[in-house]
């Protein structure tokens, strides 16, 4: 619909402009230009009437291409993330497990004196585990909104920008009266250098802090919602929004608790699909490790687990992990969550079922090698490809005869895994996971021939005793299956 509603007013030649009349170029999604004029916007989106044909659009912030929705944005004083600046402090650990983040204010042999915000306090040295380390941190976590403002007043520029930024900062922390000075002097500033965009700018802010001096308790509870979700503490933020939404319906500042309450929910499943990236893989990695330890595990039984029990304890597990920021998360949920995460493209693993490779059986040990890849892995001609079939099928029989007169040897995926090194063992069991579970996105699959047989399958074996003529044997390695086969997978 979107294309359609613009097809008439991008790139095309543009009316001549009236002089008093202020045209934006907007760049939405495709690519495309939109010439016009901005009527008026909120967190929303914002409307615009084309320079070309007075049409009028009404465009969402994810309607514009990327970066394009953060500059207007700025533009327009609202403030596009919420971040708190960060200090430096000094941390503590004792030996109780506890920590202190503080300054240290003193200290001697004896003891240290560190304070966070204004609380002193004096710790014994004897009560430290390690030596004190220098951290960098969130600044009301160690400060106090007027402890900011005196040590970081001196490092502030004397432009419009530096004070406007400056504001943004103690706006922050709670700083909001400071914040309202610095505002004012960047809008002296910015007039005074006749910059209409940091007046823009500015303009849109000062009536923001003002709402939050003469509303403090209602804005103070917003503002520590938005830290806990800056945080990741979800769980907390969302109990802060019913008791807001309970205790304050009928503030001038209730709106705000809208914006924040309507985006509460996509956030937290963000972060949530965040975190199951950065540790789902390192989970099941761990749980797999401690398997491949066992030499004597039984190879089917493995299987089973990493297929049927893994991915159910992953959704469990994960489902605890996430509890601070979503008590009541079902494992269904969590694998939902962990579907979200092809969206964004995450990160690729590989792994390889190396000279294990037979386990899986020929089918699937070779699925996905086309033949005109084998043909190219080996390099044989057609004469020699139909001496290897016939070596095969002799094989084949010979395994049957050996079979049925009871006198097979043939290795067992037991005989292999008791034989394989751990780091072995868990690539196998790491890879059969990750392409059979349903877990992961197989991304692609890479074949190596067998260094034992050089992709033939077989081998020549002269037996003492015998009539001393070399015997085509299946390879011991391969087992025939003549590849390792190794996988990449997200």
């Amino acid at each position: 619909m979107l294309n359609f509603l613009l097809a008439a007013s991008l790139l095309l030649p543009v009316a001549p402009q009236q002089p008093d009349t202020d045209y934006e170029v907007i760049r939405v999604i495709d690519g495309r230009l939109l010439v016009g004029e901005i009527l008026e916007h909120d967190l929303d989106g914002l409307v615009v009437q084309s320079a070309r044909n007075g049409g009028t659009y009404r465009l969402s912030w994810g309607d514009l291409f990327p970066g394009e929705a953060e500059r207007l944005k700025t533009g327009f004083g609202y403030r596009t993330s919420f971040e708190t600046p960060t200090v430096s402090a000094d941390r503590l650990l004792l030996v109780n497990g506890q920590q202190i983040t503080g300054r240290i204010l003193r200290r001697d042999s004896a003891e240290i004196e560190i304070r966070s915000r204004g609380v002193t306090t004096l710790v014994p040295t004897v009560r430290l585990a390690a030596p004190p380390e220098k951290v960098v941190v969130d600044a009301d976590q160690v400060l106090t909104p007027e402890q900011f403002y005196a040590e970081r007043l001196p490092q502030v520029g004397e432009t419009g920008m530096a004070q406007f930024d400056f504001a943004q900062e103690l706006e922050a922390v709670a700083a909001y009266e400071q914040a309202l000075v610095h505002l004012q002097l960047a809008q002296a500033l910015a007039q005074s250098e006749d910059d209409q965009a940091l007046l823009s700018r500015v303009d849109g802010a000062i009536p923001r802090i003002q709402t939050a001096i003469e509303h403090r308790v209602e804005t103070e509870k917003l503002r520590d919602i938005r830290t806990l979700i800056y945080r990741e503490r979800f769980a907390e933020a969302e109990q802060l929004l019913q008791e807001f939404a309970t205790e304050h319906s009928d503030s001038p500042v209730f709106e705000e608790y809208i914006k924040v309450a309507e985006k509460f929910e996509g956030q937290r499943e963000e972060a949530m699909v965040r975190y199951l990236e950065r540790n789902w893989y390192k989970r099941a990695a761990s749980l797999l490790k401690k398997k491949s330890l066992d030499r004597k595990a039984n190879v089917e039984q493995l299987q089973q687990f990493a297929t049927g029990e893994l991915p159910e304890l992953m959704r469990e597990t994960m489902a605890e992990e996430l509890a601070p920021m979503k008590e009541d998360l079902t494992p269904s949920e969590v694998g939902r969550l962990w579907e979200a995460r092809l969206e964004t493209k995450p990160k690729r693993h590989q792994a390889g079922f190396g000279n294990g490779t037979w386990i899986l059986g020929e089918a699937r040990a070779r699925a996905g090698l086309k033949e005109e890849e084998a043909e190219e892995e080996d390099g044989r001609s057609a004469a020699e490809k139909e001496l290897q079939d016939r070596y095969k099928r002799y094989l084949d029989n010979l395994e049957r005869s050996r079979r049925a007169a009871g006198t097979d040897t043939e290795q067992t995926p037991e005989d292999w895994w008791s034989n394989s090194s751990a780091s072995s063992r868990f690539q196998w069991l790491l890879a059969f996971y990750a392409e059979y579970s349903g877990d992961f996105e197989l991304v692609r699959v890479m074949f190596a021939q067998c260094t034992t047989c050089n992709g033939d399958g077989s081998v020549e074996i002269l037996e003492v005793g015998g009539d001393n003529r070399p015997q085509r044997k299946k390879c011991p390695t391969c087992q025939g299956v003549t590849v390792r086969r190794s996988i990449f997978f997200r």
